[in-house]
């Protein structure tokens, strides 16, 4: 298991009942918003690995997200060229067309990365974080009423930097 690190400061606004998992809990937690009057759906997949979060993505433009966090984190890591983020990007976008069940293409290829040892484990998980944060910024503004909860268990995640759930506190506007 990965060593806790600091969080930003999002992770501690986010409701507890929404980032709830039983330590025995290894899967995604998804969670649809019907209520946005458009065609598209839009699905939040928050994904866990013994009860501790593990990673958020959302179902709207993960390439253009996955896109922004690596320009982000090719300032900081020098192995992280032009030629490295375009084969990620073909990778993310063969995940994004393949049937892959309930698995994000955008957690995907954080483990496509990490096999392929094209950044550091510490630039994997900054990556990881900041997609997270993002993700969950978005759920944040959504109104929890209109989420439907569906919760599908998994037999293992590969670990990218998980955090204790018990850890996060719950943000109650004023």
């Amino acid at each position: 298991m990965a060593q806790l690190m600091d969080r930003p400061a999002t992770f501690m606004e986010v409701p507890t009942h929404l980032l709830e998992a039983k330590a025995d809990f290894t899967g995604i937690v998804r969670y649809q918003d019907d209520s946005i009057a458009s065609e598209i759906l839009s699905t939040w997949s928050l994904f866990f690995s013994q009860g501790r979060f593990v990673f958020a993505s959302h179902s709207l433009d993960p390439l253009e997200r996955l896109d922004r966090h690596l320009r982000r984190l090719s300032h900081q890591s020098f192995s992280l060229t032009r030629e490295v983020c375009l084969r990620i990007r073909q990778q993310a976008e063969l995940l994004l067309i393949q049937d892959s069940g309930p698995m994000a293409a955008d957690f995907q290829v954080l483990g496509w990365i990490a096999e392929e040892q094209l950044v550091s484990v510490e630039a994997i998980r900054k990556l990881s974080d900041w997609m997270s944060e993002e993700v969950l910024q978005n759920l944040l503004l959504s109104p929890s009423s209109g989420l439907k909860r569906q919760m599908i268990r998994l037999g293992a995640l590969p670990a990218l930097g998980q955090w204790e759930v018990g850890s996060l506190r719950s943000h109650n506007p004023a």
